[in-house]
């Protein structure tokens, strides 16, 4: 069986989080453990110098996205912030 992922998040990360609304919340807990089960599943950003993936959902009509870096030798998966509607 595989080791699990856990989730760390940036600070900028943590405090848009800390601002959303408790519905949202529970909505991107549950979002982040898809991810924790598939990592790598999502598509990488380009563009970019390093690499971030980026994980997709809608909410009552909004759009968000989950922004996150894999770090598979430690098996955790790092939320980064990088815009307004990025988590």
């Amino acid at each position: 069986m595989a080791t699990p992922y856990r989730i760390e998040m940036t600070r900028a990360a943590h405090r848009v989080y800390k601002k959303l609304d408790a519905p949202i919340q529970e909505r991107v807990k549950a979002e982040m453990e898809k991810v924790t089960a598939a990592p790598n599943a999502a598509p990488q950003l380009s563009g970019l110098p390093f690499q971030i993936r980026s994980h997709h959902f809608s909410q009552k009509g909004k759009q968000w996205r989950i922004a996150y870096a894999v770090d598979d030798a430690a098996t955790k998966v790092v939320v980064a912030r990088r815009s307004r509607k990025f988590l």
